[in-house]
């Protein structure tokens, strides 16, 4: 039985429930006696992977008694989570019974899994259990005419054990689910579909859309809003003079889309449209999307990325390549390919650089050059991962040393793993890896903290520079630990015994008794949701059993002290 409280940690899967009128999320009330739920999934990142490709076969909400619903996918899904660690895949929009509900049930396709390194080549997955089975903090009650949303959490970095220097990994879903009724907009990955009406007074449309690129499998019926910011683009690259013009270009039952945005009260607020009818390459069904990881540029007008997924056309691409997918592409591109950034902003090929995540979709793809017909550029600045070697030039600077799978080391920019990068720190921003992603100060940052470090790399390879965008801190992880005293109040703190240190905290915390102070901020899961009900069970377990804690957080910068951000509590019979 798994134990929803260890299930909170996989990447992002985000569940939202939106109690609407029919399928889709097209918003309003729900029929009498039925609510509307509509699933969306997203991710965080795993140490040193650049994918991890799972299919998803079955989702059922778990009813209060323990029943489960009916699957909630139309068919079975591939999907790469890291993908989704901005942006929530919408999975499922079903019409569910009226009742109280307390967890969700979702199994992944034994043997499904894939995961690659950053140069492309993959690594070999064993999975000790296909099921994530995770329950809300306080049971949620559907009901006609209400609007629920929710979101799990699903973390590879604490759901893969092993390392990629001696594969298998195993997998072992965990992940965190939450009522997240209070947010109004949840940013969705985008979708695809065929126009079925079209207003043009309301600036609104509806589309039969497709949970999967390929529109393999049916979301149903999704109306999208489209503002005045929104861009609007034609198939052959171009945009739409406005919205008129955009509108009386759609023939219901024939133009198919692919939309982005966010969805707010069961509608989707499109920040961009673009026409997907590919009649340059001969329809839609010769597209072929790739997402991947820019690991060189040129000769010419090309680059080369290695390839995290096929969301679109992998048939195709296995096709070209004698039957499976390559770890590496060039990719070729001329004057009408389209360029974007940040999901709706156009650009030129000038703002391509090494390290860049993209996405890159073509109109035909059989032989070389492969011509991309659009780029869609996800970080622009581009990212390293490594250790942080050296502080002592904070706030200004620091020094760490990258991962040998750090895109500037395998491209050529970086000589070893043992080089020094300074790292200007500028005005970047700094945050923690845990729920949230809360944010910090750079002298913060203490020796042996794993750091991803937004931003272009410069100088020579045996001297290289990384002028910072952003700075994410990967959070130290304490494992099964045992309370030893508390000090409640206001500012609350514990201490522990045992346990082990899986990542680490920075220089001067090991394993052994530690000093837990709690942030202001900090996430509680598992047994114990709140503050208040954790300091509770901390100095007042039940009789007969034991709390054991994971924490998540950073050191202090004092000896054996930890400031925890996020805690998962879990009681165990003695």
């Amino acid at each position: 039985m798994l134990r929803a409280s260890t299930l909170a940690r996989l990447g992002c899967l985000a569940l939202a429930l939106l109690p609407s009128c029919g399928g889709g999320g097209s918003g309003g009330s729900g029929t009498q006696g039925f609510s509307n739920f509509d699933l969306l999934l997203s991710d965080a990142p795993a140490n040193e992977l650049l994918a991890f490709q799972a299919t998803i076969d079955d989702v059922r909400l778990v009813q209060q008694g323990g029943a489960e619903s009916a699957n909630l996918l139309a068919a079975p899904v591939t999907l790469e989570l890291l993908s989704l660690q901005t942006s929530s895949a919408w999975l499922a929009s079903q019409e569910l019974p009226a009742g109280t509900y307390t967890g969700v049930h979702l199994s992944f396709t034994p043997g499904s899994y894939v995961a690659r390194r950053n140069d492309g080549s993959t690594v070999d997955v064993l999975a000790s259990s296909d099921d994530l089975l995770v329950s809300f903090a306080t049971p949620i009650t559907l009901g006609p005419g209400n609007y629920r949303r929710a979101q799990l959490d699903v973390d590879l970095a604490n759901s893969l054990s092993g390392l990629l220097s001696a594969p298998p990994l195993d997998f072992a879903p965990q992940g965190f689910l939450s009522d997240d009724s209070g947010h109004v907009e949840s940013s969705i990955d985008e979708i695809h579909g065929l126009v079925q009406s079209v207003s043009a007074q309301q600036n609104s449309l509806v589309m039969s859309a497709y949970v999967d690129d390929d529109s393999q499998v049916s979301l149903g019926d999704v109306q999208v809003q489209v503002g005045t910011a929104t861009l609007l683009v034609q198939d052959n690259g171009s945009l739409f003079a406005d919205r008129a013009s955009f509108f009386a270009s759609l023939t219901p039952g024939s133009s198919l889309l692919e939309v982005h945005g966010s969805l707010a009260n069961g509608v989707v607020q499109a920040t961009r449209i673009e026409v997907d009818d590919n009649s340059a390459g001969g329809g839609s069904a010769n597209l072929v999307r790739l997402k991947g990881l820019v690991l060189g540029m040129g000769p010419g007008s090309t680059f080369q990325v290695s390839i995290i997924s096929v969301p679109q056309g992998s048939s195709i691409v296995a096709a070209a390549f004698g039957g499976s997918i390559p770890g590496t592409l060039e990719v070729t591109y001329d004057g009408g390919t389209e360029f974007y950034l940040h999901e709706h902003q156009t650009t030129t090929s000038a703002s391509l650089a090494l390290g860049q995540k993209v996405d890159v979709k073509f109109s035909t793809f059989d032989n070389p050059p492969y011509l991309a017909k659009r780029v869609e550029i996800d970080d622009e600045s581009g990212e390293n991962e490594g250790t942080l070697t050296d502080n002592s030039g904070l706030p200004a600077s620091f020094v760490m040393h990258l991962d040998e799978s750090s895109p500037a080391l395998l491209s050529g920019q970086v000589n070893s793993t043992s080089t020094d990068v300074a790292v200007d720190v500028g005005s970047a921003s700094f945050s923690l890896d845990t729920q949230g992603h809360p944010g910090l100060v750079a002298t913060d940052l203490l020796q042996g903290l794993r750091v991803r470090v937004h931003g272009p790399v410069s100088g020579t390879p045996s001297s290289p520079a990384i002028s910072a965008t952003g700075v994410e801190i990967r959070a130290g992880e304490l494992r099964n630990a045992l309370v030893n005293s508390v000090t409640p109040g206001q500012n609350a703190s514990l201490t522990t015994f045992g346990g082990s240190i899986h990542d680490p905290f920075g220089a001067g915390v090991t394993d052994g008794p530690l000093n837990v102070l709690l942030a202001g901020n900090c996430v509680f899961t598992g047994d114990a949701t709140t503050r208040t009900a954790f300091l509770e069970l901390a100095q007042n377990p039940p009789v007969g059993f034991t709390l054991e804690l994971d924490v998540s957080g950073i050191g202090s910068g004092t000896p054996n002290e930890i400031r925890a951000f996020e805690i998962d509590s879990n009681l165990h019979h003695n």
